[in-house]
């Protein structure tokens, strides 16, 4: 949800750079670099659902689909692909559905999915005005095992807490 938050400050930036009044492929350059330096994993899918764009930040999380990405025309292919390499359940996609159509979605959204690699990945999907998709994907597994830690110190607590009483 941050880099949500990082892409208004990319905004604000351009206009404050006046980037606006640079030309069309200064500012697509400078557009690009901003994408590739955010670790969260990017893509972008055109109205018709075409995989157009997919940053550094999303070939770390999958990095043996990285080179096929050329290769990978939408995102049903692009599911098909990481299940192929072994990082998710074809049953289940990788965010928990196997339609491959969020692109009609009208509404943000976001879920979590356990790799088959046993990391877990926070999805937020948002449909952009124009029409298309923009996901970003985030590793959060250090994340859940800390709050996996902190509830099992917290029950041990609660249960040596109890035993005192007694």
């Amino acid at each position: 949800l941050a880099s949500i938050g990082a892409a208004g400050t990319l905004v604000w930036l351009f206009r404050k750079l006046g980037l606006e009044k640079e030309s069309a492929l200064a500012s697509e350059r400078y557009l690009f670099h901003a994408l590739e330096s955010i670790d969260t994993g990017i893509e972008l899918y055109d109205k018709s659902g075409r995989l157009v764009f997919a940053n550094s930040g999303f070939k770390n999380l999958f990095p043996r689909v990285a080179s096929q990405l050329a290769a990978t025309p939408d995102r049903e292919a692009l599911h098909a692909r990481l299940a192929s390499f072994g990082y998710i359940d074809p049953a289940h996609g990788l965010d928990g559905q196997n339609d491959g159509t969020s692109t009609g979605r009208r509404e943000a959204f976001i879920t979590e999915t356990r790799l088959l690699d046993d990391r877990v990945i926070r999805t937020l999907e948002r449909p952009i005005a124009e029409g298309g998709l923009v996901v970003l994907r985030t590793d959060v597994t250090e994340e859940r095992r800390r709050e996996k830690s902190i509830i099992a110190s917290r029950d041990i607590l609660a249960r040596q807490t109890h035993e005192l009483i007694r």
